[in-house]
């Protein structure tokens, strides 16, 4: 055999340790070189490793963690705090409730995914198309709300807007963006809706937008997919050799509810982008 005895404890050299441990030699060397699975001794004449009863239990829990997917960096992070079985009992359900959340997140990229698909299958076929074009619009009363913050909170506000507002809204909801880029944070936004009289309600204002001249684009879908109408309108003004400035609106002609979120296939979202002849100087 090549196993020994030191100072009563039974060692053994490294090939016999692999077979005993279901680790092939390669492993416990790599174990070896970052600190894991460190051998009891190494004979410093002849370099041969020797493990002991306490290394071949280490292995035993690192095979555990590893069979549930522990990544090498949590080894080195969770193997050195298990003294006991009652440690690795508790990181063993930690992972647990880790798969759990990516489950989660799993099935709602899942949802996501196929979501995806039955919209790309059905854009072809919607019932409702529009055309580019240019329009005048005219001056409106607005109670409005401006905040800088992120594009996904824009339901949030608009919620805010329509309790200050209640039974006096003429409209549909729209928002007002004054950013000539997409900000990731810190958007400069503003929500309104067209009123029947002043609003002044805490954050809540009044005032009239100006008449100006836009050119308009009615985006039928999810807003996820709304990028590919900003291009079709962004492509109709460099073509009529057109000035764009902001703020752009958007009008959500048809859109989630408070309560109810509704089919996003038929959401119809009006894109308006003020206009001006393109001045070469």
């Amino acid at each position: 055999m090549n196993s020994f005895v030191t100072r009563g404890a039974l060692m053994y050299r490294i090939g016999e340790f692999s077979k005993i441990t279901f680790l092939s030699v390669k492993t416990l060397r790599y174990y070896n070189e970052i600190g894991l699975l460190i051998p009891a001794k190494i004979d410093e004449d002849t370099g041969y490793r020797y493990y002991d009863d306490e290394n071949f239990q280490k292995s035993m829990v690192i095979k555990t963690l590893r069979r549930f997917n522990f990544s090498i960096q949590e080894l080195l992070e969770v193997v050195p705090r298990i003294d006991h079985a009652d440690d690795l009992a508790d990181f063993l359900l930690e992972k647990h409730e880790q798969l759990e959340t990516q489950v989660a997140m799993i099935k709602k990229d899942q949802r996501a995914l196929i979501k995806e698909v039955n919209y790309m299958k059905a854009v072809k076929f919607m019932s409702k198309s529009y055309e580019v074009e240019q329009v005048d619009i005219a001056e409106v009363k607005v109670a409005y709300l401006r905040y800088k913050g992120r594009y996904e909170d824009l339901g949030i506000y608009i919620s805010q807007l329509y309790k200050a507002v209640g039974m006096h809204a003429e409209g549909a909801p729209f928002s007002l963006y004054y950013d000539e880029d997409y900000m990731e944070e810190g958007a400069d936004i503003e929500v309104a809706v067209p009123v029947k009289k002043a609003v002044e309600k805490g954050e809540v204002k009044t005032r009239t937008l100006p008449a100006i001249k836009c050119v308009k684009y009615v985006h039928v879908g999810p807003y996820e997919h709304i990028s590919n109408s900003y291009k079709i309108i962004t492509d109709y003004i460099k073509a009529h050799h057109l000035e764009s400035y902001t703020p752009s609106r958007e009008i959500y002609l048809k859109g989630p509810g408070m309560l109810m979120k509704g089919n996003p296939e038929k959401y119809e979202t009006e894109i308006l982008i003020p206009i001006r002849a393109f001045d070469s100087n």
